[in-house]
């Protein structure tokens, strides 16, 4: 990853919270504060429209609490979550969500930092793991004598007499938050460009 090259969000309906979580998030180099939003459904919006790589989330907020909104995001749910709040009898049901952190306020400094870095690392982890699954895709459909996946792109799709498949490429790597899934080219239906992203 490079420099600001971890977008973040922070949800909290405590202005001071947020303040507290965006200064110390000034510090980091690599992350790069896109949005804020102050209840549940703010936050729904603001992560579907950014797609943030980290989300600092709340648990309590008037309208809907954290668990509500990673609920109600499904499969947009951003790849690292790290819940900041001042209730810890949810610390279990948290991690049953994969957080990769849960920070009790008030918190100090250190404290923040060393989850800050645990995310880092594991959205740094996450992002290697992607990297090999693909280049294993690609190698596997280069040893069975297809085209790489990653030659998608290049492809002009007119050019084709019969659509993808008879460029040779049988699989497409989809990245969901942390989870990469290979689809069979040949069972997708349609794709939509939607901002940086596809759908």
């Amino acid at each position: 990853m490079t420099s600001a090259s971890v977008r973040a969000v922070i949800v909290d309906d405590e202005p001071a919270a947020r303040d507290v979580v965006r200064t110390m998030l000034a510090e980091h180099e690599r992350i790069a504060v896109v949005g804020e939003a102050t209840n549940g459904s703010d936050a729904e919006a603001v992560i579907r429209h950014l797609r943030p790589d980290l989300v600092f989330l709340d648990v309590q907020m008037p309208d809907r609490d954290g668990f509500g909104v990673l609920e109600a995001l499904g499969s947009d749910v951003p790849r690292g979550i790290i819940f900041v709040t001042a209730h810890d009898e949810h610390a279990i049901r948290a991690f049953e969500v994969h957080a990769l952190d849960y920070v009790l306020k008030p918190f100090g400094r250190q404290r923040f930092v060393d989850a800050v870095h645990r995310a880092l690392e594991r959205l740094s982890a996450l992002d290697a793991l992607s990297m090999q699954r693909t280049l294993a895709s690609m190698a596997e459909d280069r040893r069975a004598g297809h085209r790489p996946a990653a030659e998608l792109a290049t492809v002009a799709v007119e050019s084709l007499p019969d659509g993808p498949a008879a460029s040779g490429l049988k699989r497409l790597a989809v990245r969901s938050a942390s989870k990469v899934t290979l689809l069979d080219v040949e069972s997708i239906d349609w794709i939509e460009a939607d901002g940086d992203y596809a759908r």
